[in-house]
């Protein structure tokens, strides 16, 4: 089913959150706000999440020219999510670009199904697991250490 701007905007929300928790889950380092841009250990990555009915997930352009990984988080059927790495050389290999009106070729998509054959698991998440490193964010969040 094709984005509107109010289902782009709560999955980009619903994609940083994501991209907090498992950076914390992951002991990654979150590079910025507004980014899901990381350093895992001594790689440059961003973290990406596919819920349980997404199909593929994208990266722009620019980003892509700056990692060397995607972290790829999928959603099985109860919630929980297997997370994998995933080399940027490879998602080149089986990109497409974006549909959307506004990438304008900026955006560059790959099947959720490249990632599970040919990616490396790393992580398995349960549903309970991802909501305590939520909750453990919004309350650095409250307490004004939120990162960067």
């Amino acid at each position: 089913m094709p984005q509107d701007q109010a289902t782009g905007a709560a999955a980009a929300a619903y994609g940083l959150e994501m991209g907090r928790a498992l950076a914390s889950l992951l002991g990654a380092r979150l590079l910025r706000r507004g980014s899901n841009e990381v350093q895992w250990g001594d790689v440059r990555a961003v973290i990406k999440s596919c819920r349980a009915a997404n199909t593929s997930f994208g990266i722009t352009a620019a980003m892509l020219n700056r990692l060397d990984i995607a972290l790829v988080a999928i959603e099985d059927q109860f919630g929980a999510y297997d997370v994998y790495e995933f080399s940027v050389a490879r998602f080149r290999a089986g990109m497409r670009d974006s549909l959307s009106g506004r990438a304008d070729g900026s955006v560059k998509l790959l099947a959720r199904s490249e990632v599970q054959r040919h990616g490396r698991a790393i992580a398995r998440f349960s549903a309970s697991e991802l909501a305590v490193a939520k909750a453990s964010m919004k309350a650095s969040a409250a307490r004004g250490s939120d990162v960067p």
